[in-house]
């Protein structure tokens, strides 16, 4: 006779099948994660209305980076915390450099229409001219040409200096720059000195052969410095050795005026201060606009 034994009760692996059931649900969040991915890839490639993939736009970066965090905490920690969305970054394009710009080359002298003066501050650079102390006389013709350009300017003449600045500029160089600044009137600028301490006076110099009015404009410049300074008028020089006047370029009408002389204790005196080289300013711009506007 058989017996009927009892059999024994089933063991469940109930660790094993725990672990197998969380695995499962892992790889769900990992599968479903991917296919969330890929889904929004695959959309960004056709909805671009703005230039912009959809992905980055209305917030799905946004959504994109709090799925995958809410996925990586749920891992992490049974009860997920709100991670802050990831800001949108929008790409750019580096900005291109400017392209390279060719340096301005300087102007060549244009014909505005005015009338062209040129006033050459006698002297310069290596040649101070006459020296008395501290008193050179190559400074005080740039000081006065400064300000006879200034009156000038004021009558409406177009003013052109040889030189600017204490600087050596030869004898012919001034008279091809009058000559390419195509001039109306040339006048030099200078002041005179003897052997003694007495002499003293305005005198104007001039070349009778190179133009026929030379003389003009010397005999008007001469008569209003006489007549703004009131000094010795010394009348005027007739000269063809003077280099400078005697250029072959210098072809407009030219002259020459000595305003006074450094080697006079008073007439020094005079010569630099302000106020008298104003009034030897406003005799030798007379003089050239009386000339011009016969």
């Amino acid at each position: 006779m058989a017996s009927h034994e009892t059999p024994p009760p089933r063991v469940r692996r109930t660790g094993r099948g725990k672990y197998i059931r969380h695995k499962r649900r892992q790889w769900h969040r990992v599968f479903f994660a991917a296919t969330f991915v890929i889904c929004v890839l695959l959309a960004s490639l056709f909805s671009t209305p703005h230039g912009q993939p959809a992905a980055f736009q209305d917030g799905g970066l946004e959504l994109l980076s709090a799925t995958i965090l809410s996925y990586r905490s749920d891992q992490q920690s049974p009860t997920p915390a709100l991670a802050e969305p990831l800001p949108v970054v929008h790409a750019t394009a580096e900005p291109s450099a400017p392209p390279a710009q060719e340096e301005p080359q300087p102007d060549e002298p244009q014909d505005d229409g005015r009338t062209r003066v040129v006033l050459d501050p006698g002297h310069g650079g290596v040649d101070p001219g006459a020296v008395r102390g501290s008193i050179h006389e190559a400074k005080l013709n740039l000081s006065l040409a400064f300000r006879v350009k200034e009156y000038l300017e004021d009558l409406g003449y177009h003013v052109l200096l040889t030189r600017e600045d204490d600087s050596t500029v030869s004898r012919p160089d001034r008279a091809v720059f009058a000559q390419e600044a195509k001039a109306h009137a040339f006048v030099s600028i200078h002041h005179n000195a003897f052997g003694d301490s007495v002499t003293n006076g305005i005198e104007t110099w001039y070349n009778d052969r190179m133009n026929a009015q030379n003389r003009s404009l010397s005999r008007d410049v001469q008569n209003e410095l006489v007549a703004a300074t009131k000094a010795r008028n010394r009348g005027l020089r007739v000269t063809r050795d003077l280099m400078l006047l005697r250029q072959d370029t210098l072809d407009m009408p030219a002259c020459l005026v000595e305003v006074g002389f450094l080697s006079s204790d008073r007439e020094r005196a005079l010569l630099i201060r302000p106020d008298y080289q104003d009034k030897l300013a406003v005799g030798i711009a007379a003089g050239i606009d009386k000339f011009l506007t016969r």
